[in-house]
């Protein structure tokens, strides 16, 4: 190099005047030796007068300083010496971003660097000088190294320097700034922060577990709620939690997710879980997805699983799945009642026209009774209602024409349509022949339940008065064949008293379980 060239023609002179001004050079020579990297902080310790400065020339400064310089000139790390009492500033060119406009500032006491945040770092420069090491791997400063004040933060080592007799004249420093490192960290959080704020306020059940052994990171109330948990699940294993489900395959799914990194899907499938209040598992239907996740912090890998408890939905499918059967079932009955109407008024009708009307009659009859059972706002299909709605062309606003008596009983289907066409056959013959046809006539209608061993026995009693002489007819037409049939489905019977004073018809059913409660 030309610096070591012009050093070797210069020492060859000294020796040809004389050994004494060879020493000399020499010792000139090692003083700025440590100056000899290729960078901009060596040419501008090699080009500064030092004689003007507290460390005086470099040929005077002690092995331990000049040997730091010329370790942290080679080094591409950021580092800087504090030397002296005045703690002058010596720093390389890795170090120069970190003074910002300040640079250059070699030569300058630490305290008139770094005036700004001498408060916060001072302290730690004195401990160095004290014989304290001091390591952060984060500290920060507001600087104002710019013209403007802007947070940084540093991670540094300061060290202090001994000389030969043990004495503290410096301070070393290695450090670098990761400003940039932390505002990329709390990007990275408030992105995290904000990711697990979403996944709290999902409207479904979620939560997240972590590694392979599927650790509770987080968990929603909803989730909470389905697996009848608290919060402190948080920290512990899937299994540990929530063991029932090992054996349900839930954790053999979240392994293979976890492994593939594949998601996966469930719709509708049950699950059994214990829940902290509960002797006994509970068991759920569930829509859910495991999906591979990574934290967009630390890259850990886990999974999210989002679920939807689907029990009340599934509930409410059957309940209309029954009902779908139980209308399919209905009409089918309803159908089969109209056609044995039909053929029976036909086949016992004088012509037509008869004929017409009293199929009219009855299928208006069908249908209140059809009203009581599919009308969900409707009363309930009780004896009382069916009777009233069986009955209700023969009500008048100014007296009442029948009185009902008897306990709340409801009836099932098949009851409802028997029992609605036998008090619509009975009120058609009171208003031809019976209480109906006159004002004064009057109806007293009683029903009766009885518990009995072989079952529950069901009496309802029609009872007329008021009305014009009765006698038993001759002939018997398609209203009596229904009367008389009553409440046979059930295996009841029919006792029919036509009294002068008025029809009284008996009927009874002994029914088991099926189609009626009380």
């Amino acid at each position: 190099m030309p610096f070591e060239r012009e050093a070797q023609g210069k020492a060859s002179a000294g020796l040809e005047g004389g050994r004494s001004s060879f020493s000399v050079f020499m010792a000139g020579w090692r003083g700025v030796g440590m100056f000899s990297a290729d960078t901009e902080c060596a040419r501008l310790m090699r080009d500064l007068d030092w004689s003007a400065n507290p460390l005086g020339p470099p040929e005077t400064w002690p092995t331990a300083l000049r040997t730091l310089v010329g370790i942290m000139l080679g080094s591409r790390q950021p580092m800087f010496v504090a030397w002296g009492p005045q703690e002058i500033m010596l720093y390389n060119d890795a170090y120069a971003p970190l003074c910002g406009a300040r640079h250059p500032a070699i030569g300058v006491p630490f305290q008139v660097l770094w005036a700004d945040i001498l408060n916060d770092v001072y302290p730690i420069l004195q401990a160095a000088y004290e014989g304290r090491s001091t390591h952060m791997e984060d500290i920060r400063f507001l600087m104002h190294r710019n013209g403007y004040p802007e947070e940084t933060h540093f991670s540094f080592s300061y060290t202090p320097v001994r000389d030969e007799r043990g004495g503290i004249p410096g301070m070393f420093c290695a450090c670098d700034e990761i400003t940039e490192q932390v505002r990329q960290r709390r990007a990275q959080e408030q992105e995290r922060a904000l990711l697990y704020e979403a996944l709290r306020l999902s409207p479904g059940a979620t939560a997240l577990v972590m590694g392979p052994d599927h650790v509770f990171a987080l968990a929603n109330e909803r989730f909470l709620y389905l697996c009848g948990k608290d919060s402190g699940i948080i920290g512990k294993p899937t299994a540990e939690v929530l063991p029932e489900i090992v054996e349900q395959g839930f954790i053999r799914l979240m392994d293979q997710v976890f492994a593939t990194g594949t998601p996966y899907e469930g719709r509708d499938l049950p699950i059994d879980l214990l829940h902290d209040d509960h002797a006994e598992m509970t068991r759920h239907y569930v829509d859910f997805v495991y999906q591979p996740f990574a934290d967009p912090m630390t890259g850990t890998r886990g999974v999210l699983i989002q679920g939807i408890d689907v029990t009340d939905r599934r509930e409410k499918e059957e309940r209309q799945r029954i009902i779908a059967n139980e209308l399919s079932h209905r009409m089918k009955n309803q159908l089969a009642v109209v056609r044995a109407v039909i053929s029976q008024t036909i086949r016992r009708a004088s012509d037509t026209r008869e004929a017409a009307k009293v199929i009219d009659g009855r299928l208006m009859a069908l249908g209140r009774a059809q009203n009581l059972l599919l009308n969900a706002e409707a009363e309930e299909s009780t004896v009382a209602a069916v009777v009233r709605a069986a009955l209700s062309p023969y009500d008048e606003a100014k007296s009442a024409r029948y009185s009902l008596s008897g306990p709340h009983v409801v009836l099932g289907g098949q009851l409802v349509m028997s029992l609605s066409l036998v008090v619509h056959e009975l009120g058609t013959n009171a208003l031809k022949h019976g209480a109906f046809s006159v004002p004064e006539g009057h109806v007293d209608i009683v029903w009766a339940l009885e518990a009995l061993p072989e079952g529950r026995l069901f009496t309802f009693d029609w009872r007329e008065r008021g009305g014009p002489p009765v006698s038993e007819p001759l002939t018997k037409g398609s209203g009596s064949g229904l009367i008389a049939a009553g409440l046979g489905t059930f295996g009841g019977e029919v006792i029919m008293d036509f009294a002068p004073e008025g029809l009284h018809c008996r009927m009874s059913a002994l029914l088991g379980g099926e189609g009626m409660i009380a």
